[in-house]
């Protein structure tokens, strides 16, 4: 399989995980939004089955993950749902923010050029920093669904707010992406600019509110940075 049709299948993939986010906003459109989900992931594990050199790793993987999911789907009751899809969710940041410091420690373990194109440093840091967002939402929202807010104020229902807020959020995303910006334009791994980057986005508080609202914004960020980085390829 050639590069270019890889990228293509994982495009549609991702474009099918929009979709299907799209449609869970709304009763009327889940079982349909359900649908794109199933038909986006099978595209993306069949792919990744297919280029791999670590089947037997990966199917070890699958099985463990089978086994975790049955298990925890005999426990957990309809009611806590809500709350277990959070914490699910915040694995799925996490795990973009791991292979993202990967590739910036061994860019040839995933066929990227050392040092790296500006292509490359633009995906990692829109994948990092997205994904270090949603590993913090994803825990805030679940302990707010838990009802951990009596124990912990910033679990609870209510908004945590205070004086200067607003401007402190906006100097956070400022610093933020100038930090992203000098990882951009560096010549080496730059690794202060790039931690310097998480720390600021795992310690941000992204709206946690809606749910919805901020998958849809989490998957069309991805795929922004998906496209955005094959293209910065050909300049």
């Amino acid at each position: 399989m050639s590069a270019n049709q890889l990228s293509l299948w994982y495009l549609a993939a991702s474009v099918l995980f929009i979709l299907a986010l799209k449609g869970l906003s709304s009763p009327v459109s889940a079982r349909r939004g359900n649908l794109f989900g199933m038909i986006g992931m099978a595209i993306a594990v069949l792919v990744t089955l297919a280029i791999t050199k670590n089947l037997a790793l990966i199917l070890v993987a699958g099985v463990i993950g089978a086994l975790t999911g049955a298990f925890v789907a005999r426990r957990v009751q309809m009611t806590q749902m809500p709350e277990l899809v959070a914490a699910m969710h915040s694995l799925v940041g996490m795990a973009a923010v791991l292979i993202a410091v990967a590739v910036v420690d061994n860019p040839s373990a995933f066929n990227v050029p050392d040092p790296m194109p500006r292509g490359n440093r633009l995906e990692l840091f829109i994948g990092s920093f997205v994904g270090a967002v949603t590993f913090s939402g994803s825990v805030i929202a679940f302990g707010k669904l838990a009802g951990l807010g009596r124990k912990f104020r910033l679990f609870s229902s209510a908004p945590v707010v205070f004086r200067g807020q607003h401007p402190l959020n906006l100097a956070l995303a400022l610093v933020m992406i100038g930090f992203g910006l000098a990882f951009f334009l560096a010549e080496d791994k730059a690794w202060t600019p790039f931690a310097t980057m998480l720390t600021i986005a795992f310690a941000d508080e992204p709206v946690a509110q809606d749910r919805i609202a901020f998958d849809v914004l989490d998957e069309v960020l991805r795929f922004t940075s998906f496209v955005v980085g094959h293209l910065c390829q050909f300049l």
